[in-house]
């Protein structure tokens, strides 16, 4: 739940921002009129409550030439909708008070210390827990240079440090995967002071690596130290990603939203001070390094032990399981494997072989540790810093905010050719090597590994949103757990693969690093591939309705929920902006308006009765028989219009409007569907040929933008949307029987999926009964373009193409240049739609005519 949230929309012109108050339970808080709207800070008891039953409000703000001048004037867009909010309780003490009025009860004024310790307390949790992490963070980084430095010098090999920091990488992908069941069972607190102690025996133990020990006595016991801070740094991780999660609001505008951005950006960077640090330190006396970063350790502990709750992040419903940690969608664990293949592309050069190769005075660079340490930090200051800023610097001016796969996969294929250009030049060209001049080596290795740093960040940051964005509503925690294991995966492989690599290839230390980079190049482009096959889950028609909704039918019916898995602010933003069907030109933000959206990942979990929902519009494909669209009416719903037809031993009623509309009957249709986006093309089309010409028998090819099978039953469709035509199957055919029984066994068909973002046609082939033209099957369906199917059907006779037909309102429009007539009775018709805008219109009209039918 947000802890800076809106509490009502108490005009600005009835308050003063002062002594006005909200209550939580019974907890009552200091709020103040912020842009119109009294805000308030909950309370840390407030702070864990079910978001997903709460609710966030979405304010929608007509566009209008008024509300144009009113922005331009910086008031912005009015309100559609001006009625008070009852989600929470507040008392307008002083309304029309003045705050310098003597004669007001000085009881009912906020006095501003008690509001600053309010706003302590709801924000205490999430500095105790930043400022531990954010320290143990800079330990982190040390600690590991540390003990690559230490070692190096030493004379341990790059293989033999790598086998020192694999458990590391180990113990991140067993602690990730149990995260989750250790947080919900402790608790944040007990996490996090757990992280900590685990630390300062990790960093105790590396007091004892002596000088006088074989090489295997010093791999097995700073092997076991790693180990330690392995575990170390995932259980402390645990509690910061989880409380900046939790005090996050949905929200991205408000002051406490760009503190948390801030704090959790500079997490990579302060790592990398964390490296300059460890270097600078072991460069002056190992025993010095170690103990300082014993103290910063210490230095976080009191306050974790003091200041948290035992009850802070505690689950309140059942655990999850590890063996549920497993049970993810498709698309979580497509993303988890090319996170494999993306981390370890950096550490195939980057933890082991760079710093191994920036010491070593022969055939590498030769710096000292000091300046090694710097080249590493700087690098990971900026890799933080990057991160943050992506979606402002990269993503957003390139429109490619919010991130999909062709983004993901587009960024990762930039990044396989940076470890490429270095490794080509390493390994072919004579820049490196001994006896050549140092500035051309150093500039080389400056350019590309900074160019990769930056090209990384931006893929990093699309991992982190999509992870998010395909996550399920009740399943986030396990799946950002299995994501992370992901990385330490990766980080095990690549870090394990560099330290081979780099010792064992070729005769110098440039083929090592070169063979590290052009390993890297290979694992960039697997994860590459790998992101091809993630699922877009747009949702796209369900929006499109809401649309449409909105515009057109608000005299008929209102919209006042939304249930939508994908993250709150994501999906306003969606309905907003659309990359096919254009900008949408009212206001949406996720604040506080008329609609509440939840990310629910089952809509039949909604208590829709107490949202006063009667008519659902079910747009997620998940329910397609009556026994699953049964909890919708338990829990409240009265009718349910289904996105696509429902299968079920109990014939469904499937509607194109425009063609069997008549044919609902409001005492007995509880469940009604739109049947499907090629259906409705095809109805019209049919309805024309079998009523003035007849049907014998017929095949229907509809050539449709790609959807891919998230279940692989159809093999072609598993493969790349984006290079290849994929011939499938379509119901579409055969579902036309459900509209025209006399037509049952008579037709059929098939699909090709082809790789464009929207515009589809369908291929119709007839026997008629009796003979005929290509001039009279025009004229035909121009007759009913322009009569009785007027609305249903389009007819046109200019040479247009699939674009053209983006936003096309009706479901199906003859192109009447390539109707054909063969031997008399075999006709050929074509007909086009927008596959999402059209079919969308098709049911916004249904829903319509179902709601008109309950009032």
């Amino acid at each position: 739940m947000a802890q800076r949230i809106v509490c009502c929309d108490l005009p600005p012109e009835h308050t003063t921002g002062d002594g006005l108050t909200c209550t939580f339970d019974d907890i009552s808080v200091a709020a103040d009129a912020q842009r119109g709207r009294v805000e308030c800070a909950a309370p840390a008891e407030s702070l864990f409550r079910d978001e997903e039953r709460q609710g966030v409000r979405l304010r929608v703000t007509a566009a209008s030439k008024a509300a144009d001048a009113a922005a331009a004037a910086g008031f912005g867009g009015q309100p559609l909708h001006e009625e008070y909010l009852d989600k929470c309780a507040f008392e307008e003490r002083l309304a029309l008070a003045s705050a310098n009025d003597n004669s007001a009860d000085p009881h009912a004024v906020a006095s501003s210390t008690q509001t600053m310790k309010q706003r302590y307390s709801a924000l205490k949790p999430f500095i105790i827990i930043s400022a531990s992490y954010l320290l143990f963070t800079i330990t982190d980084g040390a600690v590991r240079m540390v003990v690559l430095l230490h070692a190096y010098q030493m004379g341990f090999s790059a293989m033999e440090v790598a086998i020192m920091f694999s458990f590391y990488e180990l113990a991140g992908v067993v602690t990730n995967l149990a995260a989750g069941l250790m947080g919900a069972r402790w608790g944040i607190k007990s996490t996090l002071l757990s992280g900590l102690s685990m630390q300062l025996v990790g960093i105790g133990m590396l007091f004892g690596w002596q000088t006088s020990w074989t090489k295997l006595q010093g791999i097995l016991y700073v092997t076991a130290a790693q180990l330690m801070c392995g575990i170390a740094k995932d259980l402390t991780k645990l509690g910061g990603k989880t409380v900046t999660k939790l005090v996050t609001p949905d929200e991205k505008k408000s002051s406490l939203f760009k503190l948390v951005s801030f704090i959790t950006g500079w997490k990579n960077s302060l790592k990398g001070a964390g490296y300059f640090l460890g270097a600078v330190t072991v460069a002056v006396n190992y025993y010095m390094a170690l103990g300082i970063l014993c103290g910063l350790v210490f230095a976080a502990m009191p306050w974790a032990a003091v200041g948290l709750s035992n009850q802070l992040g505690r689950a309140r419903k059942e655990n999850v399981t590890l063996a549920r940690m497993f049970q993810n969608k498709p698309n979580i664990n497509i993303l988890s494997l090319s996170r494999v293949f993306l981390f370890g592309a950096r550490d195939l050069w980057f933890e082991v072989p760079l710093p191994f190769f920036l010491r070593d005075p022969a055939s590498g660079i030769g710096w000292s540790r000091s300046a090694t340490g710097a080249f590493l930090a700087i690098w990971i200051i900026i890799y933080g810093q990057m991160q943050s800023w992506t979606p402002q610097l990269v993503l957003g001016p390139l429109k490619q905010a919010p991130p999909n796969k062709w983004v993901a996969a587009l960024w990762c294929g930039i990044l396989t050719a940076v470890p490429l250009i270095l490794g080509i030049v390493m390994l072919a060209g004579d820049t490196f090597g001994p006896g050549v001049p140092e500035w051309p080596a150093i500039a080389a290795i400056t350019v590309v590994l900074y160019a990769f740093c930056l090209v990384f960040a931006v893929n990093s940051a699309v991992h982190s949103y999509l992870i998010v964005a395909y996550a399920e509503g009740d399943k986030v925690a396990q799946t950002v757990g299995v994501y992370y294991a992901s990385n330490a995966v990766g980080r095990l492989t690549g870090t394990l693969a560099s330290g081979a690599l780099y010792s064992y290839v070729g005769t110098t230390v440039v083929d090592g690093f070169g063979a590290c980079l052009m390993v890297s190049c290979a694992f960039a482009a697997i994860s590459t591939v790998v992101d091809l096959f993630l699922h877009e889950e747009s949702g796209a028609s369900g929006r499109l309705a809401l649309r449409i909704a909105f515009d057109e039918q608000q005299d008929v019916f209102q919209v006042v929920h939304i249930n939508e898995p994908s993250p709150i602010e994501s999906t306003a933003y969606l309905i907003k902006y659309d990359s096919v069907h254009g900008t949408w030109e009212h206001e949406v933000e996720a604040v506080d308006g008329k609609i509440v959206i939840t990310r629910k990942d089952g809509s039949e979990t909604v208590d829709w009765a107490s949202m006063g929902v009667e008519l659902m519009l079910e747009c997620s494909g998940k329910f397609l028989d009556r026994a699953k669209l049964q909890p919708f009416f338990e829990r409240g719903c009265k009718k349910v219009v289904v996105s696509a037809p429902v299968k079920d031993p109990s014939p469904v009623l499937n509607i194109v409007y425009g063609i069997n509309h008549e044919l609902y009957e409001a005492a007995n249709d509880h469940i009604v569907t739109a049947a499907s986006c090629t259906t409705n093309c095809l109805a019209p089309v049919v309805k024309v040929v079998l009523d003035k010409l007849g049907i014998v028998h017929g095949c229907i090819t509809t050539t449709v933008v790609d959807a891919p099978n998230s279940k692989k039953t159809d093999l072609r469709r598993a493969r790349s949307a984006l290079v290849n035509l994929a011939p499938t199957s379509t119901g579409s055919a055969t579902a036309i029987a459900l509209i025209f029984p006399e037509l049952k066994g008579k037709l059929n068909g098939l699909a090709i999926r082809v790789p464009l973002l929207n515009g589809s046609i369908t291929d119709c082939v007839f026997e008629v009964k009796r003979s005929t033209t290509a001039e009279e099957v025009n004229a035909l369906f121009k007759e009913a373009a322009e009569t009785y199917l007027k609305g249903t059907l389009g007819y046109e006779v200019k040479p247009l193409v699939s674009t053209d037909y983006i936003n096309e309102r009706r479901p199906g429009v003859v192109d009447a240049l390539s109707t054909q007539v063969i031997d008399g009775t075999l006709v050929k018709i074509y007909a086009w739609y927008d596959n999402e805008f059209g079919y969308s219109c098709q049911m916004v009209k249904v829903l319509a005519m179902v709601a008109k039918s309950m009032a």
